[in-house]
């Protein structure tokens, strides 16, 4: 299974039109890319969190910290992808006036957010590299390649959704954690 995980991350980063045309061949129904690929993701993201916290405050309420760091990384992720995934679909069914099935919309979401995802990883781990955040912009690329290689959106139509939904993957999460921390102060 990480080995799966992995080379598909790798595909991603390095080449996306290739690893568009490979979840293409992957069986569907036996292809689910919540179980395999974002939990996964979004477990290791959260666990290094949890870990750097706990090692970073050595005080007596250092594991309250590093859980609530560990939480608040999981939920924003976990809320982000299925609010881009619900946006995206509403938006692309407007826009391109055709129907899109919640199931090939979310596999869209998680395989085009592989970046964010390791992005969040490392941003736990290496905290003083503050412009790490600059490479989440490679997701407008992914989705670039996945809206004419996975989801045939006709080309002039395609700039419009891309820019859409690389905006609502990237934004989203990091909206969510700003709210979060806005109604609950206690995770701060």
């Amino acid at each position: 299974m990480y080995k799966e995980l992995i080379k598909t991350i790798a595909l991603f980063i390095a080449k996306p039109v290739k690893a568009w045309e490979y979840i293409n061949t992957k069986n569907p129904t036996e292809n689910n890319p919540l179980h395999s690929y974002a939990y996964p993701l979004m477990d290791l993201g959260s666990l290094s969190a949890f870990i750097v916290a706990l090692v970073n405050n050595g005080s007596n309420d250092g594991f309250q910290i590093a859980l609530k760091e560990a939480s608040l990384l999981f939920i924003s992720s976990f809320i982000g992808l299925y609010t881009a995934a619900f946006l995206i679909r509403i938006f692309y069914e407007k826009y391109c006036k055709e129907p899109l099935s919640f199931d090939v919309t979310i596999q869209f979401v998680v395989y085009s957010s592989s970046v964010i995802f390791i992005i969040n990883l490392f941003n736990q781990v290496t905290s003083s590299i503050f412009f790490l955040q600059i490479f989440s912009l490679y997701t407008i690329y992914i989705v670039w390649e996945g809206s004419i290689h996975f989801l045939k959106i006709e080309e002039s139509k395609r700039a419009s959704f891309v820019l859409f939904s690389a905006f609502c993957m990237i934004l989203l999460p990091i909206a969510i954690t700003a709210l979060m921390k806005f109604f609950m102060p206690g995770l701060q």
